[in-house]
């Protein structure tokens, strides 16, 4: 079983408005309201690839008592975390007559936790954590946390011998990587503030996956759009690229590259088959609105597509 944790859920609405212009009225044409933040957006997507998950986190007030039952109702056992305040809201906004990459997605900072709130959340995770082959960490950190908490969990998961994976921006993600763990994920815009440097090609990636490696992390994913994924370990280096697509949207397609990453190392693939599988997963992911939600069927068609090559 995977373990999902996500310590700054939330709502997620992906509205469909045509010809989206600032300071007009416009009136949405479809709507899609699901329980999201990346790590739940992860969940979703191990368990359309049929692999067992567990979501845990930070939940509080009728926004997360929504995103309890909604991820109830789908059938993804949770261990959640309650704190007082209330879980966040976000807003995706897609026009259908722009490219997917013109998405514009409106997030609420999240409720206010406090140092206790992290003890208990811990304590949480470690009553479960026996159930769990591994645990992925996805996503930002509700206001009040520090770097230090998420470096504590990520720790104190590596002390009961579970291998962590971590998708993380900003202060979070510089201090999951001073934590060591099993494996990190990010995308470019993620890289280049982590590095402090332009990643504008393979060879860019290239050099900060494995500086990062040769540093103590396990294994570097990093995600570059429709120019594919890039992933080093101490194994060697492999770039996918996934076939061209009639592009949706790509909120939370990162999500569901991270998922089919996960199922593949659970499954025991080879690294060139795990990156297949989680590049076909987040290429199926851009056809449809919502993170995680992509149809089966389009990963199954697009999975012999993707290229995968060592570098």
């Amino acid at each position: 079983m995977i373990l999902c944790i996500t310590p700054n859920p939330n709502i997620e609405r992906t509205w469909t408005v045509p010809k989206m212009h600032l300071g007009k009225e416009h009136r949405v044409r479809e709507v899609v309201s699901q329980p999201s933040g990346k790590g739940v957006n992860v969940a979703r997507a191990i368990q359309i690839l049929d692999k067992r998950v567990i979501c845990a986190g930070f939940l509080g007030g009728h926004t997360g008592r929504w995103i309890a039952e909604a991820v109830e109702k789908s059938n993804i056992p949770s261990h959640w975390t309650w704190i007082d305040g209330e879980s966040r809201l976000s807003v995706a906004i897609a026009d259908p007559e722009k490219s997917g990459k013109e998405v514009t997605l409106i997030s609420e900072p999240g409720p206010q936790v406090t140092t206790q709130d992290w003890t208990n959340l811990q304590s949480d995770i470690l009553s479960i954590i026996d159930q769990a082959t591994l645990i992925c960490i996805s996503g930002s950190l509700p206001q009040g946390s520090s770097g230090e908490n998420l470096r504590d969990l990520i720790l104190a998961a590596k002390r009961r011998g579970k291998p962590v994976w971590v998708d993380a921006s900003g202060f979070a993600l510089k201090s999951a990587l001073e934590s060591q763990p099993t494996g990190v994920k990010f995308n470019q815009r993620e890289a280049q503030e982590v590095s402090k440097i332009p990643i504008k090609d393979i060879e860019a990636a290239r050099n900060l996956a494995c500086s990062l490696v040769k540093g103590g992390v396990g294994a570097v994913c990093l995600t570059l759009g429709s120019t594919g994924a890039f992933f080093c370990n101490d194994q060697g280096s492999w770039i996918a690229q996934p076939p061209r697509l009639q592009i949706k949207s790509y909120v939370g397609s990162g999500d569901a590259f991270m998922g089919g990453l996960l199922a593949g190392i659970v499954e025991g693939k080879s690294i060139p088959e795990g990156l297949r599988m989680a590049t076909a997963a987040g290429a199926a992911n851009t056809l449809t609105l919502g993170g995680g939600t992509f149809s089966h069927t389009d990963y199954l068609h697009i999975l012999p597509l993707v290229t995968v090559r060592q570098l």
